[in-house]
Order: C-alpha cells, then sequence, then structure tokens
C-alpha cells in the first residue's frame, strides 16, 4: 500500500506501475491509447488528472474514469487500467 488515504500519491503510484509495465514489453507511455481510472471519489477528478499529467503529458488518449463504492483493499482509492497499441 502506498499512501494510505492519499490520492495523489496512489495515483502517481499506480501510473509509476503502469509505466514499468509498459517498459518492460519495450514500449513507452507514448504507446498508450486509452485509460480506465476506478475511483472511489469521482468528484476528485481534478486531482487525479493534476497528478497523472507528469506522466503522461500532452499524449492523446482516451480516459473514462467510472466511480466504485470500494475496492477489496478498504484504504486504496484508485486503480489505473492501460491499453497500449505496439507494434510486433
Amino acid at each position: 500500500m502506498v499512501g494510505k488515504n492519499n490520492l495523489d500519491a496512489q495515483t502517481k503510484s499506480a501510473t509509476e506501475k503502469t509505466q514499468k509495465a509498459i517498459i518492460a514489453v519495450r514500449a513507452n507511455l507514448r504507446n498508450v491509447v486509452r485509460t480506465r481510472m476506478f475511483v472511489t471519489n469521482i468528484d476528485n477528478w481534478k486531482e487525479i488528472d493534476k497528478a497523472s499529467v507528469p506522466f503522461f503529458g500532452k499524449i492523446k488518449l482516451f480516459t473514462t474514469m467510472a466511480g466504485v463504492s470500494r475496492f477489496m483493499g478498504a484504504d486504496y482509492l484508485i486503480k489505473i487500467e492501460a491499453t497500449a497499441l505496439i507494434e510486433s
């Protein structure tokens, strides 16, 4: 658990994990075309956006943000999934 009850820290951690997974398959964040963010309080979307901008910057991607009632771990506030297009 990174950043217990700290949305900024959890968003940055989730985005860093996404970046590491993308790099592991010899790609980079510019290959990401879509993200899905599941959050326990969708009203915090501005804070989430602010925390993820340093990673995605000006990359044009499609993002879906959905509010969920809770995660299996009560202290988790966000989950991020990403889809990247990688040439074979």
